[in-house]
This record gives C-alpha cells, sequence and structure tokens, in this order.
C-alpha cells in the first residue's frame, strides 16, 4: 500500500487501498511509483545505438541506483493551458517569434492542449512551489525557500518533503524504464517507438498534446518524445558514477540553483524534433 507514504492523498482524492495513482484537486493525474528499490542506471555496452548516443553517455556503464523512498509522478507531461493558471499570458507569449520560448517551427499553431515548452529551470520550480500551496501543502512542506528579492533556494531536506518538484534524475530513469532493463520500456524495436513516443519521424516536427500514444507499465505517457522534460539531475558524466560512488541525488541536493554559467542541470526523455536515437531513458542533455 503506497498511501501511506503520501498522507495528503487521502485529502485530495482519497485513493483506495493499495491504488497507485490519484487525482490531484488540479486534475493531473499523479502515478506513485513504491519504495524502495534498486535498479540498474546507465548504458550497457552492448545496447543498440549507443555509438549514437552524446560522448558522455556513449562511454557510460551500467550501476546499480537505490532509490530509498516512494514518489509520485505526473501520469502526462504539462500543458501550456495549465501552466497558464500559474503564468496568465504565456501561450500568447510564445507565440511570438521574439519571445525565444520555444524551438516551435509553427508558433502561430501553439494551443492550450499542447505539451508545454520553453519554461525556464528556476520557472519551474516557482511553478512547483505554486502548485504546491494550490493543493493546500503547507509552506513548510514546500521544497523550495522564495527570498524577498525572488531568490530559490532548495531545503536541505526537499527530497523527503511532500511538496511538488521535478523528478531526479535517478527518479525519472526508474520511471521511464518502468521496471525494464532496456532503455525503451517496450523492448528494443525501432517500428514500436513511434506508438510511444513522438520524434522526428512522426511528429511532424512539432509538439503533440499529451497521451496520445501508448503509455509505459507504470501508466506514464510520452516519456520516450514529444517534449524534453526538467529534472533535478545535476549534469554530470555518468561514466565516473561507480568510480566516485555519488549518487546524483546527493548531488543535486548539495548544489545551489544554478547560475547562468554553473552549475547545469539536466533535461531528460526524447523531442520531436529529434531522431529516434534521442529517445530512451538513459538519454540525457543539459541547458
Amino acid at each position: 500500500d503506497a498511501a501511506p507514504e503520501f498522507p495528503e492523498l487521502k485529502r485530495q482524492s482519497d485513493p483506495l487501498d493499495g491504488q497507485r495513482w490519484f487525482v490531484n484537486k488540479s486534475g493531473m493525474t499523479m502515478v506513485v511509483i513504491p519504495g524502495p528499490v534498486e535498479f540498474t542506471m546507465g548504458v550497457p555496452a552492448d545496447e543498440p545505438g549507443r555509438r549514437t548516443l552524446p560522448r558522455h553517455r556513449s562511454k557510460e556503464v551500467p550501476f546499480q541506483r537505490r532509490l530509498s523512498r516512494s514518489f509520485a509522478i505526473a501520469a502526462k507531461e504539462l500543458t501550456f493551458g495549465e501552466y497558464e493558471r500559474y503564468r496568465p499570458g504565456f501561450l500568447e507569449y510564445a507565440r511570438q517569434p521574439e519571445s525565444g520560448t520555444t524551438y516551435e517551427p509553427n508558433r502561430p499553431h501553439l494551443s492550450a492542449a499542447k505539451t508545454i515548452d520553453g519554461v525556464l529551470f528556476e520557472d519551474a520550480l516557482l511553478y512547483c512551489n505554486w502548485l504546491s500551496s494550490r493543493e493546500g501543502i503547507p509552506s513548510e512542506q514546500h521544497c523550495f525557500e522564495i527570498s524577498a528579492n525572488g531568490g530559490i533556494r532548495f531545503k536541505e531536506d526537499f527530497l523527503s518533503l511532500t511538496g511538488y518538484r521535478l523528478a531526479t534524475e535517478s527518479e525519472w530513469e526508474y520511471a521511464c524504464r518502468g521496471e525494464t532493463v532496456t532503455a525503451r520500456h517496450y523492448g528494443l524495436s525501432e517500428d514500436l517507438l513511434p506508438k510511444y513516443g513522438w520524434h522526428q519521424a512522426n511528429s511532424m516536427s512539432h509538439a503533440w498534446s499529451p497521451g496520445l500514444l501508448r503509455p509505459n507499465d507504470f501508466g506514464l505517457y510520452d516519456m520516450l518524445g514529444n517534449r524534453y522534460e526538467w529534472t533535478h539531475g545535476y549534469y554530470v558524466d555518468l561514466a565516473e558514477q561507480p568510480a566516485n560512488g555519488t549518487s546524483v541525488e546527493e548531488i543535486v541536493s548539495l548544489v545551489p540553483l544554478p547560475s547562468r554559467k554553473f552549475p547545469r542541470y539536466s533535461i531528460r526523455g526524447g523531442s520531436c524534433r529529434w531522431r529516434h536515437h534521442s529517445a530512451g531513458a538513459n538519454h540525457s542533455l543539459s541547458e
């Protein structure tokens, strides 16, 4: 029964005992991923397409990662319409070429139902705190502190709080794999990818509304393509992880909010504008 890990769930949607999902007050379906769990993170040496990954990922070796907690993750990517509850007018702003918020070539066709793009890392954190307030989560359980001048600081114990936040890289990869061992939860077939993720070959070079393709075994949609997704993962060379023994989560909890120069955070998943090799649980980039 995962519900006791999240006492606020009973107030929001009263899930049945053993139910691994709930709908919050904002209408978002959240999937509960039970912990603790241990899984293999990284890129196996014999994985097809390994050479097409970014240089730092192509040299990566698999290693064990332990997640000591349960967590909940949204079943679908955030839409422009959902984000506009927090920031009214953002959609119209994103449609303007001079906004620089999105790489979408057909900006006028962006709509409230489409998956959002162009949200800065800092704005994603502010949205998480806003959503925590909207859901009635006490401020002491919010994951970030906002100063009077707008500065953002991670709380030292933010991973143990019940407020909304971004997934860590480890959480995201485990959720994407759906308890499988392959980079794509359905297996290795390239022919099946268009059924699960939007990428360059099937997207017509634009993002789609979330949830139109098939989910993984956890019930999560668009993990293999549509829009890249921010994580709380500090962008590091995971090929060095087994040697130094420091988990991504431990690094994240110690570093300050990224400046324009340092540090950088990872984006995960695949993109509607990238080729199929970007679609995988172990693919990451930095911004």
